[in-house]
């Protein structure tokens, strides 16, 4: 009878803590609002130290590293001018002027993956690399601005996956 008392005790103890760890797990709002406290946080100390930057002067800085929508023809793609270098695949596919962007990576081999990816679904892939490190997938390059838009236009057709981007664009390599 003892044995039965302490056994069902066990199990309610048990039930209940699996309940609290289960109401523990880490949810995508968990994440964010700890990633808004440490942004504050580093922009506190940045104010203190006075070593901060105008908001509205990096409002800019980011609107001018933005991609800008341009009238090509009768259609308008966004178009991206940035020095890059390419990163990846110069052996089979050499880097154009205007390279149709799909995807934006932090590490390259998430970069050469997806390059990867899209060379298994036949398109002449390549990653570049800008300044900052930003990775681009390029699902293919062209030497005219019309070229690249007329792809984008027809981006289904070419690639039969869905893209990490919500809106491929092109860049526009400055340095070719």
């Amino acid at each position: 009878m003892i044995h039965c008392e302490i056994m069902k005790k066990l199990i309610v103890l048990s039930s209940a803590a699996l309940m609290l760890l289960a109401g523990c797990k880490a949810t995508e709002e968990n994440y964010r609002k700890a990633y808004n406290t440490t942004v504050a946080g580093n922009m506190a100390a940045a104010n203190e130290r006075g070593d901060s930057i105008d908001t509205a002067i990096h409002n800019k800085i980011v609107e001018a590293m933005s991609a800008k929508p341009t009238k090509v023809g009768d259609m308008t793609v966004d178009v991206l001018t940035e020095n890059t270098w390419q990163a990846y695949n110069q052996e089979k596919n050499a880097m154009k002027k205007y390279s149709v962007v799909v995807g934006a990576m932090r590490q390259l081999f998430n970069a050469k993956a997806l390059c990867s990816r899209l060379e298994g679904a036949g398109c002449p892939a390549y990653v570049t690399v800008n300044g900052s490190r930003n990775y681009y997938i390029v699902a293919a390059g062209f030497d005219t601005l019309e070229e690249a838009a007329a792809y984008i236009a027809d981006i289904k057709k070419h690639i039969p996956f869905k893209l990490p981007v919500e809106k491929p664009f092109v860049c526009n390599t400055i340095r070719l």
